[in-house]
């Protein structure tokens, strides 16, 4: 792991600085935090990440309209579990990089289906408190 550690008396912040894609965690200790990062893999700069995707668009097609430009590897549609319906977005991952820079550079606000899609590069995904799910949570339920 190639870093070096920052101290700032300022707010008393303890960091790894890194070249590595680096996750987060925060900790409130009185009036001292202290950032504690978990240095893990390189971002994959052979994966895309499409955006505005038209709701017919299967994973077969995404694979089609990307292999257009090189290699695909795996094309994914993200899916609601419940109904199946597509979320709008997917994940393109390329064999090498350059493929995949050229994919964003040819296609990115490319019209597909009367839709101006996205492209760029796929983030790590952030990590969330054990049980946060996302979505709306009424904590205020009353027993009926």
């Amino acid at each position: 792991m190639a870093g070096f550690l920052i101290y700032d008396p300022l707010y008393a912040i303890i960091t790894l600085v890194s070249l590595e894609r680096v996750s987060h965690r925060y900790h409130f200790l009185g009036n001292i935090h202290i950032i504690k990062r978990r240095c893990t893999e390189l971002v994959d700069n052979k994966k895309l990440f499409v955006g505005n995707l038209p709701w017919g668009l299967t994973n077969d097609s995404l694979r089609d309209l990307f292999s257009q430009v090189g290699e695909v590897v795996e094309a994914i549609v993200i899916t609601d579990r419940m109904s199946g319906r597509s979320k709008g977005f997917g994940f393109v991952t390329f064999a090498t990089e350059e493929a995949a820079t050229a994919a964003v550079q040819q296609l990115n606000e490319k019209e597909v289906e009367g839709r101006k899609i996205i492209v760029n590069v796929a983030r790590p995904r952030e990590e969330r408190a054990p049980g946060d799910r996302g979505g709306f949570r009424n904590d205020h339920r009353r027993s009926y």
